[in-house]
């Protein structure tokens, strides 16, 4: 998924719902009408498009897209602002609260 500009991946961010927990990586926001959670890094949410990690290459982040397995879901896609990586895409399901 590419976008273009800061004001188009903002606006379809507003699209989203944010998840109230925020992991190490990035905040998740989630479209449950299609059923995909949507993580954007930490780095261009604090506007440090400088960041480089070495790690952060489409096939690094979708090396285990078609695994096989029931347990874990995994990213299906990569989200860019101009070329640059700023998250990826990966399936939703709904758990159980363990609170």
């Amino acid at each position: 998924m590419e976008f273009k500009s800061d004001y188009e991946l903002d606006l379809f961010l507003k699209s989203l719902i944010m998840l109230d927990c925020t992991g190490s990586q990035g905040t998740v926001y989630v479209d449950g009408k299609r059923e995909f959670v949507y993580k954007i890094f930490h780095f261009y949410e604090d506007g440090d498009l400088d960041y480089i990690d070495s790690n952060l290459t489409k096939d690094n982040i979708l090396k285990f897209k078609d695994f096989p397995n029931s347990c874990y879901l995994f990213a299906s896609n990569v989200i860019s602002l101009n070329g640059r990586i700023i998250g990826y895409i990966a399936p939703y399901r709904k758990g159980i609260n363990l609170y």
